[in-house]
């Protein structure tokens, strides 16, 4: 009480708030010799008037003096009575300025009460302070203070405790006692954990318990012991904790084994050994393997974890990380021994697995200037080699971005020198960009094929097409109709213009009775056995109007009668083709639209069906799949149980997205989508399915399916009682149905408002509200379309309402 004030108690609680409970018992015992009261300290000090008082001392100086003494006294005064004390620091790496000058005060000043003050005992404390030695440089806060320490030996006695990690030994000893079997029993237990944990205590009983947890290692009561499989847990991932100590460990380890994992890094988190030339390299990774930071299986080697490759990578300076990966990548194709004139030779006979390893590391070297032509052109059919490669397994974002590399490696001037190679990495490029919903990447593609290619229909039909499905993703189908029946046009196939009124059939209906007489004349056998169509304009006109269809349904039902009659008079002419097994498809579709004879209809699909499986292995496999969808969203649903299209639907979705027909997908899932909601789906199944087509098709830039399936989610959230669902997925303000409607009728998107009719009829009906349900399925019947489905249900709604009302 003599020595500090209670006006200091409120003081030290604001620096440390659990110090107060200490006061009552520490205060009687607190003594203090030749020392000033640091308050009168701070009184005088302002009571001076010296012109140069606050120059000497800032006010933070005087605050910092002010605090080191009230915590010098606070000390001692625990520290008396014959008690012993021992203040432990711990992580003393991460301590600031302030925090090291603290501690340093206490210890430098507990010389001056050790011994008797008014016949009170003191000890001399005892400080011990941890920290992690791998983080603490010249620049921390923490060296100097020990340096410092050393300095003042004769005052202070200073004792290093360098702590190691356990020893296998030690680990294997401590799982023996704490699973009570003996030694020889745990020892692969042992090893295992010593791999996952490197040793640390703390995460070895972590590690064991998460084991007892997951089942993995567990009591048999027919062996009456601990019993676990060595092979699962050799699967279980490094932990988070165990990677950072295991990242400093590689710090440690001689420069040799760290060189070698810098290598190793360069390609990822695994690397296999013939990726690696030099043999030096692969020994030194095996001593990686023994130390806990690689994990080998058979011929590749894994590092354990993610910060442990990432640490390894960064030993790598910034400045040189692009020589180092372009050296890799030349090694793999050269081996040490080739010289650059055979390069084109070399890579022509290496198997795709080492294109993919060397070109991975030459593209990662960019920007590396390499001026010799040669060696140019062949980096960049390595990327088209190996683009095309990822294409086929369906990896489409590794395809765009080797034929991006492979374009960098060329400017505008190769379009004449090697124009061929050019002409494939852009139309890769128009292909992935597409399907991985890259708009910007698309556009300047299409453009610079538009630009280049010489022959217009041959060259530039990819880019053609492509540009195509990108104008009616964004919702313009009438500039891509109008672009492709110009194209149409040019390869000798013209269709009228002049409306896209879906009331204005009488073109139309003529080609559709025509057509029809047709192949009622000719017999399906005769139709099956037509040649293959030889005419290559005739093939390119054939798949414009493939791509083109699906998207005419949306808009003019004229023009989609038209192509679909148009596919059969070129099949019968000029042969089949694999689209002509669409053809047949869309002409059933096209006689369900005008004439509702469904067996006639039904015909025609499965003669498409058939076509399909003749042409076999020659079919492509996209038009295959648009075959089979198309018949089984208009025909089949009306022949299979609903549940057995929406399985078939469903996986041709997964099927389609993995090929890269995103176009067939997302017809899918909007359809699936729309069925579901149509024959009584699970709603809170339709909720989730709706999430996960919404995420997709929007990611690929597919507007039109999301407004069909946004048009069906107003529905299932209405009945749900909850817009959750629209909020969860889209961004900003959600158009109403009404809003839908109206923007669908200004755009004469007839279909999509007949859609926008019959769910808000649906809507209405199950909330029993039958006057406006009614008034909405007259509007639904007011206009034709090709889904003959809806028009039974909307027979059957009508029907009940008619029920209601008649009673």
């Amino acid at each position: 009480q003599a020595l500090i004030p209670f006006t200091e108690v409120p003081f030290l609680e604001k620096v440390v708030p659990s110090i107060a409970q200490f006061f009552s018992s520490i205060c009687p015992k607190v003594a203090m010799k030749n020392c000033a009261e640091p308050s009168s300290l701070v009184e005088d000090d302002d009571r001076s008037g010296s012109p140069h008082s606050n120059l000497s001392l800032s006010s933070s100086e005087h605050q910092m003096n002010r605090l080191c003494c009230l915590f010098q006294l606070i000390i001692h005064a625990m520290n008396s009575g014959g008690r012993p004390l021992l203040l432990f620091f711990d992580d003393l790496q991460f301590a600031d300025k302030s925090a090291i000058e603290l501690i340093e005060s206490f210890m430098c000043n507990s010389q001056e009460f050790a011994g008797d003050i008014e016949n009170l005992q003191f000890n001399k404390p005892v400080f011990v302070g941890t920290y992690r030695e791998d983080e603490v440089d010249d620049t921390n806060n923490l060296q100097s203070f020990l340096t410092s320490m050393k300095e003042s030996s004769h005052l202070i006695r200073l004792t290093d405790i360098h702590l190691e990690t356990l020893s296998a030994a030690a680990v294997n000893e401590m799982v023996s006692e704490t699973l009570r079997l003996p030694k020889r029993m745990t020892k692969s237990l042992a090893e295992v954990t010593i791999s996952k944990t490197d040793g640390n205590p703390l995460f070895l009983r972590s590690f064991l318990n998460a084991m007892v947890e997951e089942g993995r290692v567990y009591y048999s009561l027919a062996k009456r012991r601990w019993v676990w499989d060595i092979l699962a847990l050799s699967e279980v991932g490094v932990d988070d904790g165990v990677a950072v100590l295991l990242a400093r460990k590689l710090l440690r380890l001689p420069m040799n084994i760290q060189m070698a994992l810098r290598i190793a890094s360069c390609f990822g988190m695994q690397v296999e050994d013939w990726m690696i030339i030099d043999s030096n390299v692969l020994v030194n990774l095996d001593h990686a393997v023994y130390e806990g930071l690689m994990e080998r299986f058979g011929s590749t080697f894994v590092f354990v974890h993610a910060s442990v490759h990432s640490a390894a990578y960064n030993l790598i300076p910034d400045n040189e990380r692009s020589a180092v990966h372009m050296k890799l990548g030349l090694e793999i194709i050269f081996n040490k021994s080739a010289k650059l004139d055979c390069v084109d030779g070399i890579v022509k006979n290496l198997p795709d697995s080492k294109v993919f390893a060397a070109i991975d590391q030459i593209n990662r070297s960019r920007p590396i200037s390499i001026s010799n032509p040669a060696i140019l052109r062949v980096l960049s059919k390595m990327n088209l080699r190996a683009g095309n490669a990822c294409m086929e397994m369906s990896d489409f974002q590794s395809a765009q971005k080797n034929f991006l590399a492979g374009r960098a490696f060329m400017d505008t001037n190769n379009w004449v020198s090697d124009y061929g190679l050019m002409l494939a990495l852009t139309n890769g490029l128009c292909l992935t960009s597409y399907v991985n919903g890259d708009s910007s990447t698309l556009v300047a593609s299409v453009e610079e094929a538009m630009l280049h290619a010489q022959n217009h229909f041959e060259d530039k039909f990819v880019a053609y097409s492509v540009r195509v499905k990108l104008l009616v993703s964004r919702g313009c189908e009438t500039e891509a109709i109008e672009c492709v029946l110009n194209a149409l046009k040019e390869l000798g196939e013209s269709f009228p213009q002049s409306s896209r009124d879906w009331s204005d059939l009488d073109d139309a209906k003529a080609a559709f009775f025509t057509t029809k007489l047709l192949l009622e004349g000719a017999g399906i056998d005769s139709i099956l056995l037509c040649p293959i169509m030889a005419d290559r304009r005739k093939i390119l006109a054939m798949k414009l109007m493939n791509i083109v269809f699906l998207n005419l349904m949306l808009s003019s039902l004229p023009h989609t009668i038209l192509i679909s009659c148009r596919m059969i008079s070129i099949t019968m002419r000029y042969g089949v083709c694999d689209s002509s097994a669409f053809g047949f498809v869309a002409f059933a579709i096209a006689s369900l639209s005008l004439m509702e004879d469904f067996e006639f209809s039904y015909r025609m699909g499965r003669l498409g069906i058939k076509l399909l499986e003749q042409i076999g292995t020659k079919s492509n496999s996209t038009f295959a799949a648009r075959v089979t969808t198309f018949f089984t969203m208009f025909l089949n649903v009306l022949v299979d149980p609903f549940q057995a299209t929406l399985d078939v639907l469903d996986n041709t979705y997964m099927n389609c997205m993995r090929k890269g027909d995103v176009d067939t997908a997302a017809q899918c899932a909007s359809f699936h989508f729309h069925l579901g909601a149509m024959t009584g789906m699970n709603l809170c199944l339709l909720g989730s399915k709706y999430v996960q087509y919404y995420i997709i098709l929007s990611r690929k830039k597919q507007q039109n399916h999301v407004m069909i399936l946004n048009i069906v989610n107003s529905f299932v959230s209405s009945l749900l009682g909850s817009d959750e669902i629209v909020n969860r997925c889209t961004t900003g303000a959600a158009m109403s149905q009404d809003q839908r409607l109206r923007l669908a009728l200004s755009k004469k998107k007839v279909v999509v408002a007949r859609m926008i009719y019959f769910y808000q009829m649906q809507e209405c009906f199950w909330k029993r509200d039958f006057d406006n349900a009614y008034v909405y399925a007259e509007r639904h019947s007011c206009q034709k379309g090709p889904a003959l489905l809806k028009r039974l249900l909307l027979i059957f709604y009508k029907g009940l309402m008619d029920f209601y009302f008649a009673r």
